[in-house]
């Protein structure tokens, strides 16, 4: 019974594939082209799609079929992660992401992101030790955090402000996958982060004066000067 179920889902995750059209995305040009951290594909549908629950249901069934393995199960839900960020990078580029499309994909990361961090305390629990688990995972999400941020640089404010606290909900999250890893490994992380925090903070700062200056120049540009008769008027007053 259990071969036969498997192989029940198997087969309509194939006939589901067969069937959910393939998106045919327009070639980018250097311009428009967002070069991320990652190295993953968009899954076949957009969340601008009607048709997008059928990638929602497809990533269930891989979920569903990975089950027999914790371990394994905890990658999947990254490679999902993966597919949402590339989604993201895919609207950017085709200057289509209305908000809700957005959320959706943020939702969906930050809950793949949760599932890995569960599957990776349900392995613990087994008794199993989990370090090398905890770093592979941990490495995997570094890389798709560095992808958000430079995401949320391409983005209008409205999207960049849910970006970045998404990518607050996702730390919070790796800090408990970090929690298992082995002692080095751990100390190496946190290094990187504060590393990674200076820069940020530096870039931020950076991004602040500069849009002080537009915003005063924008200012400048809108005051009234005053007119040469205001001027003479003055001077003679002060005479």
């Amino acid at each position: 019974m259990v071969v036969m179920s498997r192989f029940f889902i198997a087969s309509i995750t194939v006939l589901l594939l067969i069937l959910t059209p393939v998106v045919v995305f327009a070639q980018d040009t250097p311009s428009s082209r967002i070069d991320l951290t990652i190295n993953q594909g968009p899954g076949l549908l957009l969340p601008t799609s009607p048709f997008y629950f059928a990638d929602v249901f497809k990533n269930n069934m891989r979920l569903m079929l990975a089950s027999y393995n914790s371990a394994h199960k905890a990658k999947v839900h990254l490679q999902i992660a993966g597919e949402r960020i590339a989604e993201i990078k895919v609207m950017i580029e085709d200057k289509n992401m209305p908000a809700r499309a957005l959320d959706i994909t943020l939702a969906s990361l930050a809950e793949n992101i949760d599932g890995a961090r569960t599957e990776l305390k349900y392995e613990k629990g087994k008794g199993t030790n989990v370090e090398k688990l905890a770093a592979a995972l941990n490495d995997t999400i570094n890389s798709q955090k560095e992808s958000l941020r430079i995401l949320a640089t391409k983005t209008d404010e409205e999207a960049n402000l849910k970006i970045r606290a998404n990518l607050v909900k996702i730390r919070n999250v790796e800090s408990e996958i970090e929690d298992e890893m082995a002692t080095g490994d751990l100390q190496n992380e946190q290094k990187q982060e504060l590393t990674q925090a200076v820069t940020t903070a530096v870039k931020d700062a950076s991004m602040a004066a500069s849009t002080a200056k537009t915003l005063q120049d924008k200012l400048s540009a809108v005051s009234p000067k005053p007119t040469v008769a205001g001027v003479a008027t003055v001077s003679s007053s002060k005479k």
